[in-house]
C-alpha cells in the first residue's frame, strides 16, 4: 500500500508535534514537519530518537511566501503529491490583559 504524504505545519512542538507522534504510531505515512524554529526542530528530533529519521523536518515560516514556495517545490520534487495537511502553526503572545 502506498504511503500517504502529510504536511504538518508547526510539527516540531505542541499540537503539531503530537500529531507527528500519532502518525508515526499509525505507520504508512510520509510525514513532513514544517516549523519556524531550528531549536524546536532539534528538540523534536531528540524526543523522537530513532523515529526522527522517518520525518522530513523543514525549517521555514508558513506566513512567508518565499518559504511556502520552497516548501511546495520540496514536496513536489520528493513526493509529487500531498494527501493531507494539518495546520498547527501558531504563535502565543503572553502578557497582561491591559
Amino acid at each position: 500500500m502506498e504511503k500517504k504524504v502529510v504536511l504538518i505545519t508547526g510539527g516540531a512542538s505542541g499540537i503539531g508535534f503530537g500529531t507527528v507522534e500519532y502518525l508515526l504510531e499509525q505507520g504508512n505515512y510520509e510525514i513532513i514537519s514544517f516549523s519556524r524554529g531550528e531549536k524546536n526542530i532539534v528538540l523534536a528530533k531528540e524526543k523522537l530518537g530513532s523515529n526522527a529519521d522517518k520525518v522530513l523536518f523543514l525549517q521555514g515560516d508558513i506566513s512567508n511566501e518565499e518559504d511556502c514556495k520552497r516548501l511546495y517545490t520540496e514536496i513536489d520534487n520528493r513526493f509529487s503529491k500531498l494527501d493531507g495537511l494539518v495546520n498547527a502553526a501558531g504563535i502565543i503572545k503572553l502578557g497582561g490583559l491591559e
